[in-house]
């Protein structure tokens, strides 16, 4: 076996040297990020707060509904009260949600494939080369795996939600600790193969133009193989988030101290004042959006460089070393 050292690290700074080389691709990355930013394991962990709440059940929600008393003018400012106005309004909101969705998965394609053909080359590829070779299926193809796992992991949610919210209400408090725990126990390592399943298809219909059963199948036999090394590395890259997200808190409270000193002093009007934090309010803003976007091509990157690894070699994950240098310890003994 390989030592543990020599297989991820690799990985992650051939992942961070591709995402910082592609810095064309940041705004598109963070387009991408809207539907899926590559960080499994952190994407899981922020179900934790919404199974926490226990806010959500079928007479809530009801209620909720029941209770939105602005609905009502919504609904006739923006569908109109004429049936001509309602179908326009339909048609229009039916193109701008369209018209985002094409957006956005051409910006996901864009990222994974080009990222793709820059390992696989060696070089990077020409920008509009790679964009003009997206078709109307790929699109479609991630379009479905997209909405397949968004919709999986809602109806988990809420399905986590509902049982945590029927098991507490029916079960002595000595008991809440255990219910929850195993509720807990079932929808965590679901929501982790369902993020897992997802960006493993994503790679395999990007890289490989495989139609959405092969590749789902392929994601599915890879993660049962190598499910240890899937949520080892996704381990490794929530640690690895985890400290580029304390550099942007430090970076952005560094920012904001500076535009802050620079709009109080020395400015003599409030409206040079108001400008100068509008405009310093509009850098953040953009360097949240090319934080984010070289988050995700890093994240897409390293699950690239992950499965293209794993083709040409076998990695053993670094669970099976420490049990096998624990066994040869205790033999000795």
């Amino acid at each position: 076996m390989k030592p543990y050292s020599s297989v991820y690290r690799p990985l992650l700074w051939r992942a961070l040297r591709s995402a910082w080389q592609h810095k064309m691709l940041w705004v598109f990355a963070f387009l991408a990020g809207i539907i899926q930013t590559g960080a499994i394991t952190n994407d899981v962990l922020r179900l934790s707060p919404m199974l926490g709440s226990h806010a959500i059940s079928w007479s809530t929600l009801r209620t909720s509904w029941a209770s939105l008393t602005w609905k009502q003018t919504f609904f006739s400012h923006f569908f109109g009260t004429s049936d001509k106005q309602t179908a326009l309004a339909i048609v229009a909101a039916c193109v701008c949600f369209v018209l985002l969705s094409i957006i956005i998965l051409t910006a996901q394609h864009l990222v994974l494939l080009h990222i793709h053909r820059t390992a696989k080359n060696k070089q990077q590829p020409g920008f509009w080369a790679t964009l003009k070779s997206i078709r109307g299926a790929h699109l479609s193809r991630l379009f479905a795996v997209n909405a397949l796992s968004r919709l999986s992991l809602a109806i988990l949610l809420l399905a986590g939600v509902l049982a945590l919210r029927a098991l507490l209400s029916d079960i002595p408090s000595v008991v809440h600790l255990y219910a929850s725990l195993g509720v807990y126990l079932i929808i965590i390592p679901s929501a982790f193969v369902i993020n897992a399943l997802s960006m493993l298809t994503l790679l395999h219909v990007v890289r490989e133009n495989d139609d959405l059963h092969h590749a789902g199948q392929k994601a599915a036999t890879f993660l049962h193989k190598h499910w240890l090394s899937v949520l080892e590395f996704s381990l490794l890259l929530m640690l690895v988030n985890f400290c580029f997200g304390l550099g942007l808190l430090a970076v952005t409270y560094l920012l904001a101290l500076f535009f802050l000193s620079i709009s109080t002093i020395g400015l003599s009007t409030v409206i040079t004042a108001a400008l100068t934090l509008l405009a310093s309010a509009m850098v953040l803003v953009l360097f949240f959006v090319l934080f984010d976007g070289f988050m995700v091509s890093f994240n897409y990157a390293a699950w690239s460089e992950f499965l293209e690894r794993y083709e040409k070699i076998k990695i053993h994950p670094r669970s099976e070393h420490v049990a096998q240098h624990i066994k040869r310890r205790l033999k000795r003994v």
